[in-house]
Order: C-alpha cells, then sequence, then structure tokens
C-alpha cells in the first residue's frame, strides 16, 4: 500500500520534471541556433548584421523577435512584449528614414548645398583682396599676370566679331578677286587666333599657377596657428573641423581665386565687351537681339537644373541607397536566405532603383526642355536680328539715296564712261529660285542706282581701275565699312554675333562668382584661426622663468572647468604629490 501511494505520489513530480526537461531541451536548441547565426553574423561583420537588421523590415522584426524568444523562459506574455518591442523598435527605424527621404524630397535644395550651408552657415565673406595677402610678390606678379592676358582673351570676342563682319562687307562690295578682297581680314583673324590662342593658355597657366602657391602658403600658416594654439581652442571646435579645414576650405579657397577667377574675368570683360560693341554700331538690332537672352538665360538655368538640382541629387542618393541594399544583402546571404528574406531585399532594391528611374527620366525632360529653349531662343535671336537688320539696310539706303543722290550726268558724260563698265560688271542678279546657276539679269531703275552708290566701294575700285572716278553718292560717300553711315549686312553679322556671345559667356559668370563667394568664405573660417590669439603662447619668450625647482607638487583649491563645458570637472581640490 505504502509502495503504491508513494509511486502515484511521486507521478506529477516525475511529470514536471519531464516537462522542465524538454522546455530546456527547446531552450538549448534556439539558444544554439541562435549563437550560430549570431557567429556568422560576428564573422561577416558586426556592421553588415546591424544594417541588414536596420534595413530588412520584416526579416529584422522576425530576427529580433526570435532573440527575445530565445532568451526569455517565462510566460507566452514576455514572448508577445518582446515581440511588440521588436515591432516598435523596427517600425520606428522605418519612420525615421521615412522622415529623411521626405525632408530630402521636399527640401528646395540638395544634400551638397545643405552641407555646405551648415559649412559656412557662421560665415562671412572676407573682402576680395585679402583673399591673396598671404602671396608673395612673385605670387603676385603671376596672378596679375594671367589676369591681364585673360582679360585680353575676353575682350578678343566682339574683336573677332568686327573683323568678320568687315569681311563680310568686303566680300558684298567686290573690288577684284575674292581672295583679295577677303585677304586683309584673314591676316587679321590669324594673327588674333594666334595672339588669343597663345593669351588663353598662358592666363590659364599662369593664374591656377599662382593660386596654387598661394594656397599652399596659407595651409602652412593655418598649421602653424593651429600647432601654437591652447587645448581651450580643440574643445571649443567642432569635431573633424581641424581636418575639414585642410581638406574642404583650402579646396574651396584655391578654386575661387584660380579657374573660376580666370572664367569670371573671361566672361564679365567679352559679355560686356560685346554689349559695348553692338550698342555702338546699331544700338536698334541691339536692343532687339536682348529680347531672346532673357529666354537664353532660363534656357541655361534649366541645363544646369538637370544635372545639380533635386533630381540630379535624389537621382544619385536612389542609387546609393539601391547598392547599400545591394551590399548588405550579398554581405549576410545565409541569414537573409534561412528567414527567407530574398524577396523582400529584392523589393526594396527595386523600389530604390524605381526612384532613381522617376529622378533620371525627370532630369531627361527638364534637360531636354532647357536645350530646345535654348537653340529656339538662338534661332528667335536670329530671326530677330536678320528681319530688323534687313529692314534698318533697306531706310539707310534709301536714305543716303535722298541724301547723296546719283550724279544726274552719270548716264550721259564722258567722265562716268570707266564707272558705267564696272557697274555693269557687277551690277547684275541671278532671279529667285536658280540658286546662282541661271541666267544674270542687270538691275535697272532705282535698283541700278541703288547697286552704283551703295555697293560698289569707289574708292578702291579706282585704284584697279583707271579712268574711272569716285562717285561721291548714296553709302558709297566717304569710307565704305561696317563704320559708314549705311548699315551694311557686316554690321548686322557682327551686331546679331556680338549680343549672341555676350549672352552666352554672361551664363558663365554666375558659377563663377558663386565660386569666388564660397572663397571668400572659406578663406574667413581659415583666417578666424590663423589670426587668433592662444591664451598661452608656447612661442612667445615672454612670462615668468623658473630657476629653481623642487621636487614637490602642491594643488591648492584648484576649480576647473572645460570652455564647452556646463559643470565644473574639478572644484576646491587641495593635493600633495612629494618626490
Amino acid at each position: 500500500f505504502f509502495q503504491n501511494h508513494t509511486s502515484q505520489l511521486k507521478t506529477p513530480k516525475t511529470a514536471k520534471a519531464k516537462r522542465q526537461g524538454s522546455q530546456h531541451k527547446r531552450s538549448s536548441h534556439w539558444r544554439r541556433r541562435r549563437d550560430a547565426i549570431e557567429g556568422r553574423d560576428r564573422r561577416g561583420g558586426e556592421q553588415n548584421n546591424n544594417n541588414q537588421l536596420a534595413a530588412m523590415g520584416g526579416v529584422g522584426e522576425s530576427i529580433v523577435s526570435f532573440e527575445g524568444r530565445s532568451a526569455v523562459k517565462a510566460s507566452a506574455a514576455s514572448k508577445a512584449s518582446d515581440a511588440s518591442a521588436s515591432r516598435r523598435w523596427v517600425e520606428e527605424k522605418k519612420s525615421i528614414a521615412d522622415a529623411e527621404a521626405k525632408k530630402k524630397k521636399d527640401g528646395s535644395k540638395g544634400a551638397g548645398d545643405d552641407d555646405e550651408d551648415d559649412r559656412y552657415a557662421d560665415a562671412k565673406p572676407v573682402p576680395f583682396l585679402s583673399l591673396f595677402r598671404h602671396g608673395t610678390s612673385q605670387d603676385l606678379l603671376i596672378m596679375s599676370v594671367g589676369v591681364v592676358l585673360q582679360s585680353v582673351v575676353g575682350l578678343g570676342f566682339p574683336a573677332m566679331n568686327l573683323v568678320f563682319g568687315e569681311m563680310l562687307d568686303n566680300l558684298a562690295a567686290p573690288s577684284g578677286s575674292v581672295l583679295d578682297s577677303t585677304m586683309g581680314a584673314i591676316k587679321i583673324m590669324a594673327a588674333l587666333a594666334g595672339i588669343f590662342g597663345v593669351a588663353a593658355f598662358a592666363g590659364m597657366s599662369f593664374i591656377p599657377y599662382g593660386a596654387a602657391r598661394i594656397t599652399n602658403r596659407v595651409r602652412n600658416v593655418y598649421i602653424s596657428a593651429v600647432l601654437g594654439q591652447e587645448m581651450a581652442f580643440f574643445d571649443e571646435s567642432k569635431p573633424g573641423e581641424v581636418v575639414a579645414a585642410l581638406a574642404e576650405y583650402t579646396m574651396d579657397l584655391e578654386e575661387g581665386i584660380s579657374i573660376k577667377l580666370g572664367e569670371a574675368l573671361q566672361a564679365t570683360l567679352g559679355g560686356l565687351g560685346g554689349f559695348v560693341v553692338a550698342l555702338y554700331f546699331s544700338w536698334q538690332i541691339t536692343l532687339m537681339c536682348l529680347v531672346a537672352v532673357p529666354v537664353m538665360g532660363f534656357s541655361f538655368y534649366l541645363i544646369l537644373q538637370s544635372g545639380a538640382g533635386n533630381d540630379g541629387v535624389l537621382g544619385k542618393e536612389a542609387y546609393e541607397a539601391a547598392a547599400n541594399v545591394a551590399d548588405e544583402t550579398l554581405s549576410s546571404m545565409p541569414t537573409v536566405a534561412s528567414f527567407g528574406g530574398e524577396c523582400k531585399a529584392a523589393e526594396r532594391y527595386e523600389s530604390h532603383l524605381g526612384k532613381a528611374e522617376e529622378a533620371a527620366i525627370r532630369q531627361s525632360k527638364t534637360l531636354g526642355l532647357g536645350t530646345g529653349v535654348l537653340w529656339g531662343s538662338f534661332f528667335g535671336m536670329m530671326a530677330i536680328g536678320m528681319w530688323w537688320g534687313g529692314r534698318l539696310i533697306t531706310q539707310s539706303q534709301e536714305q543716303a539715296l535722298i541724301d547723296n543722290p546719283i550724279p544726274s550726268d552719270f548716264y550721259t558724260s564722258d567722265t562716268y564712261a570707266v564707272n558705267r563698265l564696272v557697274a555693269d560688271q557687277y551690277c547684275y542678279y541671278t532671279p529667285p529660285g536658280s540658286f546662282g546657276s541661271g541666267r544674270t539679269v542687270a538691275y535697272t531703275g532705282d535698283a541700278y542706282e541703288a547697286c552704283v552708290c551703295n555697293y560698289i566701294p569707289w574708292s578702291t575700285v579706282i585704284v584697279n581701275a583707271p579712268g574711272a572716278v569716285d562717285v561721291q553718292c548714296g553709302c558709297s560717300k566717304g569710307e565704305f565699312s561696317i563704320a559708314s553711315d549705311c548699315i551694311t549686312v557686316g554690321r548686322t553679322i557682327a551686331v546679331f554675333f556680338s549680343v549672341m556671345i555676350a549672352g552666352f559667356l554672361l551664363g558663365m559668370i554666375p558659377p563663377a562668382f558663386k565660386a569666388i563667394s564660397k572663397a571668400r568664405l572659406a578663406a574667413f573660417k581659415l583666417y578666424q584661426t590663423i589670426d587668433r590669439k592662444p591664451a598661452i603662447d608656447s612661442s612667445s619668450g615672454e612670462g615668468k622663468k623658473v630657476t629653481t625647482m623642487e621636487g614637490r607638487i602642491s594643488i591648492e583649491n584648484l576649480h576647473f572647468q572645460y570652455p564647452a563645458g556646463s559643470t565644473k570637472t574639478f572644484e576646491d581640490i587641495n593635493l600633495e604629490i612629494a618626490a
């Protein structure tokens, strides 16, 4: 009886022990599996594992909740609590990532602009000449030579337009062969091309060379100033600011006083010179061509925005995010495969590529629109300039014939016999539609008189035609060139190309001046450290000099607080250190 009773009493305890043993085995099984997974992840790198947990969403949630269940040996309520905590952690990570993405998408500036604004938020631009204060006399001489040469290159653009217009007038008013008419202009253009080519090469070599020398001196002075600062300077500095000054601020300074400075000089002088030349020779054609300049400037803005705007930044960030997903997934592929996360990772990768594709499409549309508007404004400017120039040519020639009519005895007097023979050789035209291959028709009436007085340069013809006299009538009275009173074809072309090239050059000014402004801000950050006087100057020979020393250190009533801190590190400290 007692034996049976005792066995019945032991049954519940034995069952309980079995249940505990099975739970212990399951817990040990999950623990071993967790340790194996963590071992693989540690071998693959802790950073990749953390990135995967933060980025995989549902897979990360499963891993975290699995770790929670493996560590818990209590009730199901504790397991549910751990799982909900892991879900909240993953959702929090997702919400933070979504908020950052939305901020970047809704922001009016790209990530690069934001970083730049943060770097120079508290900076004030220094005077322009202060950028060269650390240059020696040799450095300044090199920079001055480069500046002069770049100025010559900028002024060379309107000069080339004037020579080109003169050559067109020589072709329109023949006084011999085509080669004889254009040889003078060809020689001048060849000389200008050689001069401006050498000047451009030398100018863009001298300026960067001098800027590099000045920047290297600024680096040396900055390092010397940093090494002479006391510890309070480093406590107050932002993390990495000293290194950033050498890596970023000096690069911005060098860019602003080297290539961008040369481009700014060339574009400013070339643009202003082009407008001055155009306004001098025909202010009416210039104003008509200027109608298309704002449209051309808007097209430049669209083209620049297509590459440097928000779409370019978003596309780059989307590609980087997709690359990060691929790197995280492939580096931890055993873990991803063990939890069936391949599809999830592929979806995340495709979602980032979709964003990059959308940004690229918008970027291409903006570039296409800008290019179309650019060429549309160019041809529109050409149409307006040629149309208005043609009207002015006709009106000026008609007025010239009224003011200086053809001599009344030109058709009958023997004095103009040779002139009539010369006019018969030049005053004819080819009917429209024949493209220069049909029969020629001689001018008659007013057209003949316009040809004699407006298109034949008699002052040049009489040299090669003995017996001819200078017929002082129409536009041929005085010097026949783009500087004459009549509006000529050469003058119209010269004005048009001067305005067009000036518009293109003015489009180069904003980026160049932006780089110069950034250089002035970078110089402020550098000079702020260079001009700082340290509270403890280690290079100074002044101060109390110790002549005798005793092997004992005594500290009495010491109070210490870091300059960047808000609480005292030491307060009323007394210490005796014997030798």
